[in-house]
């Protein structure tokens, strides 16, 4: 249920407020909690990559964002797995401005969406 919510709030999001497309990021700035050891990690990843946490595998499969509020209006397509069997524990759409739209709900692990980084000095998050 919450992954069609998320598919329809990004489905939603074809523009930003001036009406300009969303633009492609080059990576993304998650951060993760372990909740059981208040352990927890800022992770850059670029597209296409993956990051290993405790037990967990963040993969960033694509990022997003509006050209008029870059750090703010960022969306990205997530993919978390757990390293022992590779079972999929999440699989889509996070979205920076709103977090608990599109959550993974996971007894230990929180990962969220902070922003997308692009290779743009203009866009202010390199």
């Amino acid at each position: 249920m919450r992954v069609l919510i998320a598919a329809l709030a990004v489905s939603l999001l074809p523009a930003g407020a001036s009406g300009e497309p969303a633009l492609t990021g080059d990576g993304a700035f998650l951060r993760v909690l372990d909740m059981i050891t208040g352990q927890f990690s800022d992770i850059k990843l670029g597209v296409g990559e993956t990051a290993e946490f405790s037990k967990i595998s963040i993969a960033l499969e694509d990022c997003r964002y509006f050209p008029e509020t870059p750090l703010s209006d960022s969306y990205a397509f997530v993919h978390v797995t757990e390293q022992s069997t590779q079972k999929s524990l999440f699989r889509a759409w996070m979205i920076a401005s709103a977090p608990a739209l599109s959550a993974m709900d996971h007894h230990r692990y929180d990962v969220w969406l902070i922003r997308c980084s692009t290779s743009d000095p203009d866009r202010g998050n390199s």
